[in-house]
């Protein structure tokens, strides 16, 4: 829901240009992959506006374009460390969140609604996300 580029990253079509859908595209032109609307696009994910988890374990139907998700970009310009992300990072943050989940019940702090996270987080180039106060309550 949230990509760490929301805005994507730009891109440079081949010299002899290429065709997208029923467009062309002439060649050497810069364009931008925004995947923070690709995130929310239905023909994309089924219940794109939705927080669905299941769509990455369970329900992988929901996902139409596999190829659309790429939060850590693709081809040359891609995140160097994604190939160490696929093997320790996602497994160390599968580690900590069900941890965390299993551990803590988990909510908004008093006063906090979540909407400052959506209202004021910053893209620049990354993410500077806005506040989002949150209290972990050992689970008894």
């Amino acid at each position: 829901m949230h990509p760490p580029v929301p805005s994507g990253v730009q891109r440079l079509t081949p010299a002899e240009g290429m065709q997208v859908g029923e467009t062309f595209v002439p060649g050497n032109v810069n364009f931008w992959v925004p995947m923070y609307p690709m995130g929310r696009d239905e023909s994309i994910y089924e219940r794109a506006l939705e927080f669905c988890p299941e769509r990455w374990y369970a329900k992988p139907e929901m996902v139409k374009h596999k190829e659309a998700f790429a939060p850590f970009s693709t081809g040359h310009y891609g995140c160097i460390g994604k190939g160490y992300i696929d093997v320790v990072a996602y497994l160390e943050l599968r580690t900590v969140v069900t941890r965390i989940i299993l551990e803590f019940d988990v909510a908004f702090a008093p006063g906090e609604d979540g909407s400052r996270l959506l209202t004021q987080t910053r893209d620049h180039f990354t993410v500077t996300p806005g506040e989002l106060n949150l209290v972990f309550t050992p689970v008894s």
